[in-house]
């Protein structure tokens, strides 16, 4: 059995000639315990926005523009851009690999961080069998159950991938 733990805060203020007043902050606390061929993973991530919507001149929801998007927040990609409100994800998982198998489950629990407005809940499923030590065939489903200014939303990938 191991324990591992992530704590991450990062902040963005504007620069140079921005126009804009740019003061947001990013933060994540995480824990993970493997056992044997499990890994079960709690976390709060937080990208921080503001109560009222921005104008012009006021201080933008925290962006990630060069993040790998998809990975993070749920596989529904409902908050690729951070909604002026900011968002707080609150999610545990479990990840098993056994043989040539490997699953994974993910719920996310979504909210607004400066109002609190829930924006809904997610379940990210994954199925994925390596062939021929080279390949891997993967199912990915997605289940977004929408509150408050968002949309349900289901996804489904079927993807085959080598590696060299």
């Amino acid at each position: 059995m191991s324990l591992a733990w992530a704590l991450e805060y990062a902040r963005q203020r504007d620069a140079g000639d921005n126009p804009l007043d740019v003061d947001a902050s990013y933060a994540l606390l995480e824990g993970r315990v493997k056992f044997a061929d499990f890994d079960f993973v709690a976390g709060y991530e937080q990208l921080s926005g503001v109560r009222a919507a921005p104008d012009p001149a006021g201080s933008p929801a925290f962006q990630t523009p060069l993040a790998t998007l998809h990975k993070w927040q749920g596989w529904a990609d409902k908050f690729l851009t951070t909604p002026s409100a900011g968002v707080e994800d609150i999610y545990v998982g479990l990840n098993a690999k056994r043989s040539i198998w490997r699953a994974q489950a993910i719920w996310h629990d979504f909210a607004a961080e400066a109002t609190g407005l829930h924006y809904g809940s997610e379940i990210d499923l994954l199925v994925a069998c390596t062939i021929a030590k080279r390949y891997e065939v993967m199912l990915k489903f997605a289940d977004y159950s929408a509150d408050e200014g968002f949309t349900d939303t289901q996804k489904l990938w079927l993807q085959l991938g080598a590696s060299f």
